[in-house]
């Protein structure tokens, strides 16, 4: 019984507060499992344990906390009678709960009690995702749509309405080959925040906002931020080798993101990534024939060149588990 209460927590957590699963050598093995999310500063980690048996099963996790270098505020979750007054261990850092026969948690501080704010054998909703909700979890991808918002507007002022001006365009930083070759290398970059027209930053504005944020909780800020520059230099770079046609656009980079996207599902323990990768590659293989059906306005070796850039550099940066899974 306690078992799958067990993996019904863990559910609960990863579906509905952006957990992830992992296991360590338990000192019961059928407690290996937990649930952790990525701090500023180390993790939260959501442990299991019986009544009676606390000590020997958190001691084992610290054990494995400390090889892996990694600080814990740690929840331990004993499977206990009611009534159950346990010897509470004394630890910085460590919260004890306890979960009952109907699967509700109780006895937890205040500090970690909004993992718990109902039954766990009920699935908890998941949050929703408004615009409030994205830009406390991923303020990057915020701040990425609204430079592009604003060098839109700014270039739209230039040209006099949304459809903008080939020469504004050129003039703030498009890749336009020839300039590129008399030195003016910082075109294969700055084109990834300039847009043709409004239904061009209105795409790809409205990938971003989706795909964005669950890369960012996933790398974090730095290897995100990484991820999605390295992504427009490779895109841009493609790009110039490959064709000579003037070229803006931050879909390049958004397909890196994409690609990063694949990587972590790959790798990720997650089912709902896992169901995800078909999806994505379905997406990523769409939009290639596209950019093929249409080359005449759409640069699809930028695209290429983006998503090679967002799968190599997150092989690079991503790797699963503790202290890497960067989950805020």
């Amino acid at each position: 019984m306690s078992v799958e209460m067990m993996k019904t927590v863990i559910s609960n957590l990863i579906d509905s507060k952006g957990f992830s699963l992992d296991e360590f050598p338990a000192y019961y093995s059928y407690y290996r499992y937990f649930a952790y999310r990525q701090l500023e500063n180390g993790i939260i980690a959501v442990n299991f344990s019986r009544e009676d048996r606390e000590r020997p099963q958190v001691d084992s996790f610290d054990t494995f906390m400390r090889q892996r270098g990694v600080r814990v505020d740690l929840v331990n979750l004993v499977f206990s009678e009611p009534g159950y007054d346990s010897d509470r261990i004394s630890r910085q850092d460590y919260h004890e709960g306890h979960i009952d026969s109907t699967g509700t948690v109780y006895r937890m501080d205040d500090e970690i009690r909004f993992l718990f704010e109902a039954p766990v054998q009920k699935a908890a909703p998941v949050q929703r995702r408004d615009t409030r909700s994205i830009v406390r979890r991923a303020p990057l991808t915020m701040v990425l749509i609204l430079l592009n918002v604003i060098m839109f507007a700014i270039t739209a002022y230039f040209s006099g309405g949304t459809e903008i001006n080939i020469y504004v365009l050129i003039f703030f930083g498009a890749k336009v080959n020839e300039l590129i070759n008399v030195g003016e290398v910082w075109r294969i970059f700055t084109a990834a925040f300039l847009h043709g027209n409004f239904f061009h930053i209105l795409l790809n504005m409205y990938a971003l906002y989706n795909i964005g944020p669950v890369v960012e909780i996933k790398l974090g800020k730095l290897k995100y931020l990484l991820v999605y520059v390295f992504s427009a230099l490779t895109s841009g770079t493609l790009s110039y080798f490959m064709t000579p046609n003037i070229s803006v656009g931050a879909s390049g980079a958004i397909f890196g993101v994409l690609g990063s996207l694949l990587i972590i599902a790959l790798r990720s323990k997650e089912k709902v990534l896992n169901r995800a990768i078909m999806n994505i590659v379905f997406i990523i293989g769409l939009n290639l024939v596209i950019g093929v059906a249409a080359r005449d306005v759409i640069d699809n070796y930028g695209h290429i060149g983006g998503l090679v850039g967002g799968l190599v550099s997150t092989l690079i940066l991503y790797v699963p588990g503790m202290g890497r899974d960067r989950i805020q």
